[in-house]
């Protein structure tokens, strides 16, 4: 029998109530705020949609509003552009010049810019966290925008039959650049936010929406919105795998409606009830609420499932190209080949364990 020290002495901490303005980063839409509180620090929020949603908008709203809370020179929002140029630092300008604020926001904002994977990685692991170090910067706001488009680009520029063996590196690396992004996020009581792309479900989309209207189906305990995949089992079709589902805190999708407004769908959250929106607007302020009497009356924060069925708003529709097809059945295929791989390695690793004596190993995996 193991024998204990006497000595062993356990500390518990008692649970403390925490002030939300410090641990969150809000933003400018009074709605957003009452569904998801804001930007939580210490870390990973993930943002996702289809294109024109306002992803990029929000990020640069909260660097605006960073920027307000502490305005102090050494404190900077860093924002790791991995799309050619997709966050556009004049637009950035234009909002802030529109909100009336200090110019010196714009100072504030730090942008790095990566145009291909290996960039990507090597900047995340290696170059951020010593230029943070050099420059002395306290970061407020660490974001990647977007964060698996290299990486899908990289899985697809693979000939086919080495795509599987190249996913298993691809998303060690990946968790190895959530992993560094994680651990600076902590130590400098930083929000960060990754902006992800969803698996578009191409065949149903079309086939669903051809008639312009949100085909809905309503049970008691959960909503179903075909197009955007919210089920009572949440369901996040997101490229790059489940990591964002298991790592993320907080989960936001943004929609966009014809009525000319946009909403957030909490997905995940540690402190807000899930599977409800928020109404929001995309302007020249950036983020603001939506006009709810232009809305047909319908309320700014409520179960997705009550305002969709009632008023069955029209969708805006975009082409999907044959090139995205592809792409998206290659990248599926692949990721569910390297899925079934990793699972039967596990059950091998765990049969090999039990025959021996009986015993399991203790493995660690460091995420």
């Amino acid at each position: 029998m193991p024998r204990y020290k006497k000595d062993v002495k356990v500390q518990v901490k008692g649970i403390t109530p925490t002030k939300v303005s410090n641990d969150y980063i809000l933003t400018s839409s009074k709605t957003l705020n009452e569904l998801f509180i804001g930007w939580k620090r210490r870390t990973i929020n993930t943002v996702f949609s289809d294109p024109g949603c306002g992803k990029t908008t929000l990020i640069m709203d909260a660097i605006i509003n960073a920027y307000q809370l502490n305005p102090a020179k050494n404190k900077v929002s860093i924002v790791i552009d991995a799309e050619y140029e997709g966050f556009d630092e004049g637009r950035f300008a234009d909002i802030v010049r529109a909100r009336e604020v200090d110019e010196e926001a714009i100072d504030r904002l730090k942008l790095i810019r990566a145009n291909d994977f290996a960039e990507q990685h090597d900047t995340i692991t290696l170059g951020l966290p010593d230029i943070i170090k050099k420059e002395r910067w306290e970061p407020q706001i660490i974001a990647v925008d977007p964060f698996t488009y290299n990486y899908q680009r990289r899985l697809m520029a693979t000939p086919p039959e080495y795509r599987l063996a190249q996913l298993g590196t691809l998303m060690s690396k990946l968790t190895s650049q959530v992993d560094t992004l994680s651990k600076l996020a902590q130590q400098y009581n930083a929000a960060l936010i990754l902006v992800g792309w969803p698996k578009s479900m191409i065949m149903s989309h079309k086939k669903k929406t051809d008639s312009g209207l949100m085909q809905l189906m309503t049970e008691e305990d959960s909503v179903r919105l075909t197009q955007y995949d919210f089920s009572g089992q949440l369901d996040f079709s997101l490229i790059g795998g489940k990591v964002y589902a298991f790592l993320s805190k907080v989960m936001l999708r943004l929609c966009r409606f014809s009525i000319g407004a946009n909403t957030a769908v909490l997905l995940k959250h540690t402190r807000r009830p899930c599977n409800m929106f928020a109404w929001y607007r995309v302007s020249e302020k950036g983020v603001e609420d939506a006009d709810i009497e232009e809305l047909k009356g319908i309320q700014p924060l409520t179960k997705l499932g009550e305002a969709i069925n009632k008023y069955g708003l029209e969708v805006i529709e975009r082409e999907i190209t044959p090139e995205e097809v592809r792409e998206e059945n290659e990248t599926e295929k692949v990721e569910k080949k390297g899925e079934k791989k990793g699972e039967k390695e596990s059950t091998k690793k765990d049969e090999e364990g039990k025959s021996n004596d009986g015993r399991s190993s203790d493995i660690g995996i460091k995420l």
